[in-house]
């Protein structure tokens, strides 16, 4: 090339590398040159603008519209009003710009502020304050260099919701699949994708489309579904959603349960078998008053049909086939017998029902109803027939026993072995002035042998008796005679009976009976003309004080045949009274020994009977 033409090309090459360089390097600049004027963001095409009257949206412009929809959308909420804008905006926004709530609150006294990101996110936010309404205008201070077809900032919304919901569905325990039209699996999360290559034989082996583990044609909302993972079965519980090119469906992970559920019908079973051999009627309701479980014994006792059982039946229409079974005590009219049926379930929730119902054949059932903590009742039903009879029976013969010892006239009390009075005969309430129903009578033998002992002379006696009951029987009998402050003298006597029971019995103390009478014997033989004194006698100062103390100290006279006419003539003068002559006053045959006053009492009453002194 010639040197002239070579000159015109090496200056236009050299201007096109000089303007490029100038471009490049302005280029460099105006990337590196923040913006920060309010009106350079808002002319700006990649900004957002806002105008807020306190927190209510009163202008923006389509940049920023488009970013609150997206926040909108990609929180799942709705539009309620043009006061929740500021809302949506700053959940946006804080996560970039801490403590901006606090910030903002602050624009009205600064009046202007100028908040770079501090997530590294390349925002910008320019926030001025005029004439009473807060604008807010958000950039980036850098250009991303690439192009996309929304604007950044609603992008970056779906970028975050996009990791967040990838992040939720991978880690998700619960296996996420979606199936097209077809029932093609498109897309599955991890847990699904695992249980696939713990189905098969790994990983290797996954092949789009994505192999199908359940068979969810026919599959109900909530039914559970068995898979068997690594040669172990699982049950997963299955739900489904519809979406607009298919379906998304998720399997919970249901083993415990289902486990639950099987130890339940187990234990049910358990339950079932044993109350099978039960003589005694169960019958179990729910919280909603329906039949759950019953077994044999109810059928027996009620003769309610299995086939009505088993059709779960209310407690209302249980109530209703026993009345026509005649089971249930029906009162005289429907009325009260419906408040009846309301009583049971309202006692059976409180405190418990309890009842006797008597069938008109003689049997006797003994209901109760117990509530269950989780709002059910459970009903138990017995055959108390020969129980009753046997109380009636027992019964029977206790009374029969009190009407015995009531006719007895001595006073008769029965303790038993822990010292409770069992029965006392109405002599004994009568000699204590007691009554049997009175809260205040002896219920217990010490209670008794105090207040006996209080109404007696002091007597050791009492506490003998007492002793008695606390050895329990084991003692030796007690007797004695005790005086009461009236005078009354009675004879006590305690002893053990059968079973360890303590039998008290009092009555009033008899007189010992007089030995016979001297003078009537010496009388008789007198007559018969054989008297004889066998004892030696020292005659006191005159023969009736002589046979006085004599017979008071327990003479005994033997008269010889000598000596019937001296006696008799020694009575007749001294006793001065009718009795019969012949016989003579004896100083030197009778002897008198020292007389107590038992015995001068006792020879009193002889000589009132012989007719001695009258």
């Amino acid at each position: 090339m010639t040197p002239t033409l070579l000159l015109p090309v090496v200056i236009v090459a050299t201007s096109v590398l000089g303007a490029l360089a100038a471009l490049m390097l302005a280029h460099v600049v105006l990337r590196r040159q923040p913006v920060t004027g309010i009106g350079e963001l808002a002319d700006g095409s990649a900004s957002a603008r806002f105008v807020f009257d306190n927190r209510t949206l009163v202008d923006a412009n389509d940049r920023a519209h488009a970013l609150l929809k997206t926040i909108r959308d990609g929180a799942g909420s709705q539009d309620t009003g043009a006061a929740d804008h500021l809302s949506l905006l700053l959940r946006f926004l804080e996560p970039h710009f801490p403590d901006l709530t606090t910030q903002l609150a602050t624009l009205a006294d600064r009046g202007r502020l100028s908040l770079t990101a501090a997530d590294g996110s390349d925002y910008a936010l320019e926030a001025e304050w005029k004439g009473g309404l807060a604008h807010l205008a958000l950039a980036q201070t850098e250009s991303p260099g690439r192009l996309v077809s929304i604007d950044q900032f609603s992008f970056a919304a779906l970028e975050d919701e996009l990791k967040t919901l990838r992040h939720c569905a991978g880690n998700a325990p619960v296996l996420i699949w979606r199936e097209d039209a077809q029932g093609n699996v498109i897309w599955a999360n991890g847990a699904y994708l695992d249980a696939a290559a713990r189905s098969g034989d790994g990983l290797a082996d996954l092949r789009w489309p994505l192999p199908i583990l359940f068979d969810t044609s026919a599959a109900e909302p909530g039914a559970l579904l068995a898979l068997t993972l690594a040669h172990t079965p699982h049950v997963f519980e299955h739900h489904a959603s519809a979406c607009d090119s298919g379906v998304v469906h998720y399997a919970i992970p249901a083993d415990a349960a289902a486990q639950a559920e099987i130890t339940r019908r187990e234990l049910l079973q358990t339950l079932t078998r044993a109350f099978s051999t039960l003589p005694i009627g169960l019958a179990v309701f729910d919280r909603s008053r329906r039949l759950q479980i019953f077994n044999p014994a109810l059928t027996d006792l009620t003769g309610l049909p299995s086939s009505f059982l088993a059709r779960r039946p209310s407690l209302e229409q249980v109530l209703h086939a026993l009345r026509e079974a005649r089971v249930l005590p029906e009162p005289r009219d429907f009325k009260t017998w419906r408040a009846s049926l309301l009583e049971i379930e309202q006692h059976a929730e409180g405190e418990g029902y309890q009842a006797e119902w008597h069938q008109p054949g003689g049997q006797t059932l003994h209901v109760a109803g117990h509530p269950h903590p989780d709002g059910g009742l459970a009903f138990f039903l017995e055959d108390v027939t020969s129980e009753t009879s046997l109380a009636r029976s027992f019964r029977t013969q206790i009374e029969a026993a009190q009407t015995a010892l009531d006719a007895l006239p001595e006073a008769q009390a029965v303790f038993g072995p822990d010292g409770t009075l069992v029965l006392a005969n109405t002599a004994c309430h009568t000699l204590w002035g007691t009554a049997p129903e009175s809260v205040t009578s002896p219920r217990c033998l010490e209670q008794a042998v105090d207040a006996w002992a209080s109404r007696a002379a002091s007597d050791p006696i009492w506490s003998r008796i007492a002793a008695l009951g606390r050895s329990g029987g084991q003692g030796n009998a007690v007797n004695g005679i005790v005086t009461l402050r009236d005078g009354t003298q009675l004879d006590v006597s305690a002893h053990e009976a059968r079973g360890r029971m303590v039998v008290i019995r009092l009555r009033a103390a008899a007189l010992p009976a007089p030995p016979p009478s001297t003078l009537e014997r010496a009388r008789t033989q007198a007559a018969a003309g054989a008297l004889k004194v066998t004892d030696p006698v020292v005659a006191p100062r005159t023969t009736a004080q002589g046979l006085d103390s004599g017979l008071g100290s327990g003479l005994d006279l033997g008269l010889e045949p000598g000596l019937g006419s001296g006696l008799g003539s020694g009575l007749g003068s001294g006793l001065g009274s009718g009795l019969e002559p012949g016989i003579a006053p004896q100083s030197s045959g009778m002897d008198a020994r020292p007389a107590s006053p038992a015995r001068a009492a006792r020879v009193r009453h002889v000589s009132s009977r012989s007719g001695v002194g009258r």
